[in-house]
Formats: structure tokens, C-alpha cells, sequence
């Protein structure tokens, strides 16, 4: 942690003298000279230098080197003539210099199969089981949640976003909510009958059923299991009303 403040300092004083070197040098060239023509063209080198000096990340980039030499031939030709064009060049070659080490790619560890190489990790294998589950629908009665009823035709989900809040669930199966939660699901084969049990109890009173809250409905394995759209089916039939949650284009097959 010392380290880490040590090195911050540095590179916040190296800015600091860079900055305060331009200012001298802007002091000089038109206050205590009086010189304006070439003064610019000489201030505008002066803030290259600082850019380059100051920026580790603008000398490691090369499309950012590439626009600080345009920025400083610019300033070059700003020391004779100070018209709009390389006045215009020279700010905007500093604005590229400054931005682009900020969009080069990083590699963040997720690469295809075809460029990983033969050290790659194999590709996992989601594997589907099925669940006979002992009740379907799942209530709440927080004012939190804009729905009191909702309903999941599978457990665990293929397409394994990062900020799923249904992952810890897995963990109560002694799964992993990581992995296991992406590639082993369960599919609740029985919840179409499931459900037509729920909806024919005497107490039974309807209020709108969200599907697929901890779980996608329509994940891969919905188009050849089919159960989210026996679900439907059978609330269609009842003329039961309903909301969906789901980030996949399947749904419009049963729009």
C-alpha cells in the first residue's frame, strides 16, 4: 500500500511540474516578451513535451504517439503561422493523444475457443436434469417486488449473466452459483400440471404470475422442452393474466 502511494505520489508531482513548467513557459513567452506570433507555437510545443512527459500511457500507445506528432507538427507550424487550420489541427491531435490510451482493447480473460490455443480450458457442456417439483408457484409479500406470484419452469440459467441475483439459489441444491448455476439445469417437467392444480383450487385467487424471475424462461433448452410455452397454454386457456421476464428472442414463438 506504501508503494502504490509512493508511486501515485511521484506521478502527481511529475504532473504538477509538467503543468507548472507550461504555465512558465506561457508567463514567458507573452507577458515577459510580449511576443505573441511564435509565442503560441512554442506554448503548444511546450504542452506536448508536458503530455508526453507527464502520460506514461501516451508514450505506450501507439495511435496516441501518432497523434502527439501531428499535435507537435502542428505546433510547429503554429510558430509561423497562427492561423485557424493549424490551430484547429494541433487541438484536436491533443485531444486524440490524450483520450486514446483510454480505449486501447484489454484483455479481460474472455477469449473465443478459436483464439485461446490448445492450453484452453475445454468448452463446458450444460447438461439438462429433470425435476419433478412438488409446487410451482412462488409467493411473496414484499413492497419491494412489483409482483406477489411468479412462477420458474427451470432451475439455474444458460446464459450465466455475471449479475444474475438468482445464483446464490444453486447453492441450495450444493451447487456451485458460479458454473454449476450456467451448465447443470434442472427443467420442471410437471409444472404445466403443476400449475393447472394451483389454478383449480376453490381458494384459489388470480393475480398476475411472473415468469422466469430466478431463471430465464426462454433459455436454449425452452426451444426442445417446450415447458415455459405449456405454461402459457394452459394460463391461456384459463384466461389467467401474466407478465414475462426474458432477454431472449424465443418468446416471439408463442406471442
Amino acid at each position: 500500500m506504501q508503494g502504490l502511494r509512493k508511486r501515485w505520489d511521484g506521478a502527481f508531482a511529475l504532473k504538477i511540474v509538467g503543468a507548472l513548467g507550461v504555465i512558465a513557459l506561457a508567463d514567458w513567452q507573452f507577458y515577459q516578451r510580449e511576443h505573441y506570433a511564435a509565442a503560441i507555437g512554442l506554448v503548444a510545443l511546450g504542452i506536448v513535451a508536458a503530455l508526453a512527459l507527464v502520460r506514461p500511457a501516451v508514450r505506450q500507445d501507439k495511435r496516441a504517439l501518432a497523434a502527439l506528432a501531428l499535435a507537435a507538427v502542428a505546433a510547429f507550424a503554429m510558430v509561423w503561422d497562427t492561423q485557424l487550420l493549424p490551430f484547429a489541427l494541433f487541438w484536436v491531435s491533443l485531444g486524440l493523444a490524450t483520450l486514446l490510451p483510454g480505449t486501447a482493447a484489454v484483455d479481460d480473460g474472455w477469449q473465443s475457443m478459436d483464439d485461446a490455443g490448445e492450453d484452453a480450458a475445454p468448452r463446458l457442456k450444460t447438461v439438462v436434469m429433470d425435476e419433478m417439483a412438488k409446487s410451482i408457484l412462488t409467493r411473496n409479500a414484499s413492497p419491494d417486488i412489483p409482483f406477489n406470484v411468479s412462477l420458474n419452469p427451470y432451475r439455474g440459467c444458460e446464459h450465466g449473466c455475471i449479475y444474475c441475483f438468482a445464483r446464490p439459489t444453486h447453492s441450495y441444491l450444493g451447487l456451485s452459483p458460479g458454473l454449476d448455476f450456467e451448465s447443470r439445469l434442472f427443467a420442471k417437467v410437471n409444472a404445466p400440471e403443476l400449475l393447472r392444480h394451483e389454478l383449480s383450487r376453490p381458494n384459489y385467487v388470480p393475480q398476475p404470475i411472473a415468469i422466469g424471475v430466478n431463471t430465464d424462461a426462454y433459455q436454449p433448452c425452452e426451444r426442445e422442452l417446450r415447458i415455459t410455452q405449456r405454461v402459457l397454454e394452459v394460463l391461456h386457456e384459463c384466461e389467467h393474466p401474466v407478465a414475462m421476464i426474458t432477454k431472449s428472442s424465443l418468446i416471439e414463438r408463442d406471442i
